[in-house]
Parts: C-alpha cells; sequence; structure tokens
C-alpha cells in the first residue's frame, strides 16, 4: 500500500516539475515575443513626428525601417466569410455552431422560428480567422434587389470584400418539393454565380458520410451536383453531412467543412461573392474615406489611420471609431493656435497607437490563452491518470 502511495507521490512530482520547466519555459517566450513587439514600437520618435509635437511621446514604429508593429500581424488577414442559409428549421443555426465549436446561435427545438435577425461569431483557428452568420429568411421568399441589399447589409459591413462560402442547409432525407423551392429560391435570390461559391450541408445526417450523400444526389438531383462542380483539392463535390451531435463527429464535421471552404477558395482563387450591390456600396463609401485619410498632412497619423481602416474592412474595428478619428483630425487646420493644435495632434495619435496596439496585445493574449487552456487540459488528464494507476 505504502509502496504503491510513493510511486503516486513520485509521479505526481515529476509531473508537477515538467509542468513548471514548460511554464517558465512559455513564459520567456511570451516575453520575449512582447518584448519583440515593444521593440517594433520603439521609443524613439516616428519620421516627422517632431513636426507635430511628439518629443516625448513612444512611438508606433520600428526606427530602422519605420514600419508599422501591425505587420506582425499579417496572419491574421488569412479571413473567411461565411453564411448560414435555408428554410427555417433546417439546421442553420447548428451548423454554424458545429464550425464555431460552441452553442454560439440558438437553434429552434419546437415548431417556432428562432433566429430572427443576422447574426456573427468569430472561429480562430492557427493563422485563420472564420466569421460565420446565422440568417433568417434569406431563402424563406423571393426578395426584391433592395431586400436583398437590406439583408446581406450586416455581412458587408463585416466584410466587404464579399461572402466566402454559402452554406446552404437541408434536413437529411427524402429530397422533396421544400428542398426543391430553397434550392430555386436560393438561385434566384442570390444569383446562379452564388453557387460557386456555396457549400451543401446536410443536417441530421445520424452515421451518413459525405460520399454517401452524393451517391444519392447523383441519382436524384445530378443537376444539384453539376451547379456546384467538383473541387481540385478533395475530388468531390462541395457537400457535407453534418452527423451525430456528438464531440468527436462535431469535431470531424468541421474540419472536413472547414477543408472544403479552403478548397473552394482555392479554385475560385480567392474570389468571394460579392454581386449585391451593398458590397460595391460599401466599397465605395470606404474608397472615399481612404482618400480622406491619404489627403491628410501629417504622414504619421495617415499611416495609422489607414491600419484602423485595414481593419475595419475585415470587421476587426468599427467604422464609427474610424470616422470619429478621421473627423478629429480633419478638424485639426481650424485650431488657431499652433500649441493647441500640436497637443490635439498628440492626443490623436497616441488614441489611434493605443487602439491600434490594443488589437495586437488582444491576439497575442488569445494565443497565450489558447496553449494554456490546452496544456493544462493535457497535464491534468496526465495527473488524473497517473494517480488512478
Amino acid at each position: 500500500m505504502r509502496n504503491t502511495q510513493a510511486r503516486r507521490s513520485v509521479r505526481l512530482l515529476s509531473l508537477i516539475g515538467l509542468l513548471l520547466a514548460l511554464l517558465q519555459s512559455t513564459a520567456r517566450v511570451c516575453f520575449l515575443t512582447l518584448r519583440g513587439a515593444a521593440t517594433s514600437c520603439g521609443h524613439g520618435l516616428p519620421v516627422g513626428a517632431s513636426k507635430i509635437g511628439l518629443s516625448a511621446a513612444p512611438s508606433f514604429y520600428n526606427q530602422k525601417n519605420s514600419r508599422p508593429v501591425t505587420v506582425l500581424l499579417r496572419a491574421m488577414e488569412d479571413y473567411f466569410t461565411l453564411v448560414s442559409v435555408g428554410a427555417a428549421g433546417s439546421g442553420k443555426s447548428e451548423t454554424g455552431n458545429t464550425i464555431l465549436g460552441k452553442s454560439a446561435f440558438e437553434s429552434s427545438q419546437g415548431m417556432a422560428v428562432q433566429t430572427r435577425e443576422t447574426k456573427s461569431e468569430l472561429l480562430k483557428v492557427g493563422s485563420s480567422t472564420y466569421r460565420v452568420f446565422d440568417t433568417v429568411g434569406f431563402t424563406e421568399v423571393a426578395v426584391s434587389a433592395s431586400e436583398m441589399n437590406d439583408m446581406l447589409s450586416p455581412v458587408a459591413i463585416l466584410s466587404e470584400k464579399g461572402i466566402d462560402a454559402f452554406l446552404l442547409t437541408f434536413p437529411c432525407g427524402r429530397w422533396g418539393l421544400e428542398n426543391n423551392a430553397t434550392f430555386k429560391l436560393f438561385t434566384e435570390n442570390f444569383g446562379e454565380s452564388a453557387l460557386s461559391n456555396t457549400i451543401v450541408v446536410f443536417t441530421k445526417c445520424g452515421q451518413r458520410q459525405d460520399r454517401d450523400l452524393v451517391r444519392e444526389m447523383q441519382t436524384v438531383v445530378p443537376f444539384v451536383l453539376d451547379s456546384l462542380g467538383t473541387l481540385q483539392a478533395t475530388g468531390l463535390p462541395a457537400v457535407i453531412a453534418m452527423g451525430e451531435l456528438t464531440k468527436e463527429r462535431r469535431q470531424n464535421d468541421q474540419e472536413r467543412l472547414l477543408q472544403t471552404l479552403r478548397a473552394m477558395r482555392a479554385r475560385s482563387g480567392g474570389k468571394a461573392y460579392d454581386s449585391a450591390p451593398v458590397f460595391a456600396e460599401l466599397r465605395a463609401k470606404r474608397a472615399k474615406q481612404e482618400k480622406r485619410i491619404r489627403a491628410l498632412a501629417s504622414e504619421d497619423i495617415q499611416d495609422l489611420l489607414l491600419q484602423l481602416l485595414r481593419r475595419v474592412r475585415i470587421g476587426r474595428a468599427e467604422e464609427t471609431e474610424l470616422e470619429e478619428c478621421l473627423l478629429e483630425v480633419e478638424a485639426l487646420p481650424k485650431i488657431q493656435d499652433e500649441q493647441l493644435r500640436k497637443m490635439e495632434e498628440q492626443r490623436i495619435f497616441r488614441k489611434l497607437k493605443g487602439t491600434l496596439l490594443g488589437g495586437a496585445a488582444s491576439y497575442v493574449g488569445s494565443k497565450i490563452g489558447q496553449f494554456f487552456g490546452g496544456f493544462f487540459s493535457s497535464v491534468s488528464e496526465r495527473i488524473a491518470g497517473s494517480l488512478e494507476t
């Protein structure tokens, strides 16, 4: 009995020692990473900073190459936009939850429609970020162009480049009149060009797999498969079978869907669906904002505003925040007192710098949190297994 307890104690102490060593190593890596970011920020002045009275203000730039610290976040630029559409009760919300790996969207359990407005959530996997939209009513009835613009506005505001993939959902089972009507309304509302950016998702498929459904579709609805085409990377059409709501199956479904999404982007060369006028309208509006920014006298503030505009374009910053800062800068020439004008310009510079660095800190923090979450889970399992033996 005592020997068994002694062995357990030795194993536990060994695991604790391993834990402390890894924590020390990880803490050093995190410190060096953050110190590197701080070094990129520098403590000197950016080019031209003396012109706006920033003699004591830390710089947002690396003195050697004057590049903004946000170049450290290039990995965050790999963004995907997914929009779940389909008839009420077809599993749109649950599909979104499976992709996100959490219950972000409330799904209907009864006869009443649950989703009443367009919502979105983010998923980060490695260097990729996926924004998933849960929608209502996009394929319930045929809509006019203006109605379509209104419905797609929440999507366009957060992703002006367009939609990488529609997730057109159907309940698994017999392909009947309702499924035919849904597919027809989808092509009428979004246009046939949307099909090149569409993944057909069958929900509640139990143990059935993607290939099982593709074989059935080849017999029952070959025209749907012809519309979708074949993805070179997978050798299959963009069809996903969402199975049982178990942890293992949901993780597998998520991985296959994201793999299909990447294969679809490779086929399209990165071209997203943007046929709805709202996307062109948003891009035109932001092109005007960019023109206003490039007309500013201060190159330093100009560069920071361009970085903020880039974030707005991918939904990582609020457009109201950009417009507010832009209006403040444009109002500077109206300040007659030179000293007050320099102080205000310095305040805006610090405000913008803090906003952009805040995003960097948030990203690094989330990555550290993801590491420790997985690490502690693994160590806990090993400790529990050691104590049981």
